[in-house]
């Protein structure tokens, strides 16, 4: 009698041991291969499907469902059906069964996506995706079926109004994956847990939580072995010791799962941060006020500017400091010499600007939609004062804050000339304030200024000349 408990209590045990171990792997096989889905008809508002389906299962008795879960995002599929069937399956199961469905309710002239899921009951009705099935589009317009499918983004869409194949089992083999960019990676084999690809978004983190769920599910299946190690060994001996080990097996087995499952069951019941290692530093961001590139560089000793002298645009090229400087000589400057107006630079006699952020140069090298209009108006300069002119500032940007390829502005040597010119006296006005002055309209007509700067505005006297001043407006302004 005492044998006869013995083995019926370790014929309990396996059995436990068989259901757990069922249990804890129905997640992960659904069991349910779809061999075949087409569209039988499209209509305005509807779509009827069609297809044939096989079943493999462990051996037990097991019940599913199929439905269809559809929408216009195929990442979002977010309508669904009754379900189209449900049965228990009871082995063994041979041969194919088919079903046919119709969606309505669509709305005229708008592509959807579909695909088939299996409502597995033993896991609360969640949804398993199913082998051989993938998202498929179809344009409801009442057309006819149309050409085969095409993959794309690494999804097997297909074409407006299509008809599947009669093999569908070889789509959605994992060889489908494609890397849209850089940033995208697809596994060389399937890994537990994860989808065929990865983005630049997974971090360490998902690998760890991941890492966590295969580690229980590990000790799960080291639990349930043990068991029925334990189970046969208590069963299959008459010796104390024997069954002794046997059931310090099966204790030592249960104490291990519900140490595994109680820690990360109480842990997720606290706070899921605390099963959750995503590592992640968060983004700091900080305002700060524009750096003012308008004004002079300062100067250092060794000739070395410290602060950047910023950029600027010359005929669509933007150049920064340090870049090389367009070359004046062949054109502008020779042209200017030529009519007796020279271009001097501290630097000596080679005035010209090699790269942006030199020191003591001068160039003349303007943009080209206003390069003509400015020699025309120190032509015309020369011509009214009829006097010497010495160009010292052109379009060196770095060095004067008003000056630029594409501004309009001059500075020159101070001459009697062309003082008397401006202002009606000999005598340069270095005194007081540096003050603005109208060139005379009748040369100009109505625009042009000058500025007599020296030491009070913080520089060597000279006139600087923005011909494109409106002298009613802004010659009194700096």
């Amino acid at each position: 009698m005492l044998t006869i408990k013995k083995f019926t209590f370790s014929l309990l045990i396996i059995i436990f041991a068989f259901s757990v171990f069922k249990s804890a792997f129905a997640i992960t096989e659904t069991g349910v291969e779809i061999t075949q889905l087409q569209e039988d008809s499209i209509t305005k508002n509807s779509i009827t499907l069609s297809g044939e389906y096989t079943f493999e299962n462990w051996g037990l008795k097991y019940p599913y469902g199929l439905k269809f879960v559809y929408g216009e995002d195929p990442d979002n599929l977010n309508l669904e059906t009754e379900n189209i069937l449900t049965e228990d399956i009871t082995p063994p199961f041979t041969g194919v069964r088919t079903f046919t469905y119709t969606i309505t309710g669509l709305t005229p002239n708008t592509s959807y996506f579909y695909n088939i899921k299996d409502t597995n009951t033993e896991v609360l009705g969640e949804y398993m995706p199913v082998t051989g099935s993938f998202i498929t589009e179809a344009l409801v317009i009442g057309g006819t079926v149309g050409d085969t499918k095409v993959n794309t983004g690494g999804k097997d869409i297909s074409n407006v109004g299509i008809q599947i194949g009669n093999n569908a089992t070889t789509i959605n083999t994992g060889t489908n994956c494609v890397e849209e960019d850089n940033n995208e990676y697809c596994f060389l084999a399937p890994l537990p847990g994860f989808s065929d690809k990865i983005d630049a978004s997974f971090g360490f983190g998902d690998y760890v939580n991941s890492l966590i769920t295969l580690a229980i599910g590990i000790a799960i299946v080291l639990a349930i072995l043990m068991i029925v190690i334990g189970g046969v060994q208590y069963m299959s001996t008459d010796a104390f010791s024997g069954k002794q080990e046997g059931r310090e097996r099966i204790t030592n087995a249960l104490i291990g799962l519900v140490i595994a499952l109680g820690a990360y069951t109480i842990l997720n019941t606290i706070s899921p941060n605390l099963v959750n290692f995503n590592v992640s530093v968060k983004t700091v961001s900080f305002e700060a006020d524009p750096i003012d590139f308008s004004e002079p560089p300062v100067l250092n000793a060794d000739n070395t500017y410290a602060v950047a002298v910023g950029q600027q645009e010359l005929d669509g090229q933007i150049y920064k400091t340090g870049w090389a400087w367009p070359n004046d000589t062949p054109d502008i400057r020779s042209y200017l010499e030529s009519q007796g107006i020279e271009v001097t630079a501290t630097k000596g006699t080679d005035a010209d600007c090699d790269y942006v952020g030199e020191k003591g140069c001068t160039s003349v090298k303007f943009d080209s939609s206003i390069s003509g209009l400015v020699l025309d108006k120190i032509e015309t300069l020369r011509a009214a004062c009829n006097c010497t002119l010495v160009v010292t500032g052109g379009s060196e940007f770095w060095l004067h804050k008003t000056h630029g390829p594409g501004a309009k502005a001059i500075d020159f040597s101070v001459t009697s000339g062309l003082t008397e010119y401006i202002t009606g006296s000999s005598s340069f006005p270095s005194s007081g304030s540096c003050k603005w002055y109208p060139l005379p309209a009748s040369d100009f007509g109505g625009k042009g200024c000058a500025l007599a700067e020296h030491a009070a505005c913080g520089a060597a006297a000279h006139w600087h000349i923005n011909f494109d001043r409106d002298p009613n407006k802004s010659c009194q302004s700096n």
